[in-house]
């Protein structure tokens, strides 16, 4: 398999920019920092052949976007969950 099979991406930004630093947060109000959208919502992605492959042994498609609240206490259960189909593929060859 290429390595890309073998790949787990996971981005995440650290809450709002700083207005003073020249960030945007637009459309969104406040910053880092504060508890208005401009200071905790920020984009994140998983991304990967592993994470597909993952997705759909477990009847989930793939190209997955959501719009909910998504807290940094979640990536835990995300790549143990993906941890675990890794073994079982790794476990069946």
């Amino acid at each position: 398999r290429g390595a890309w099979d073998n790949t787990v991406v996971m981005v995440m930004s650290d809450n709002g920019g700083v207005k003073r630093h020249g960030s945007s947060n637009a459309p969104y109000k406040g910053e880092k920092g504060l508890y208005f959208e401009g200071g905790v919502r920020v984009p994140a992605f998983v991304a990967g052949g592993h994470v597909t492959a993952a997705l759909t042994a477990n009847g989930v498609a793939a190209g997955r976007a959501v719009s909910g609240l998504v807290h940094i206490s979640d990536v835990f259960s995300t790549f143990v969950g993906l941890a675990a189909a890794g073994s079982a593929s790794s476990a069946a060859k």
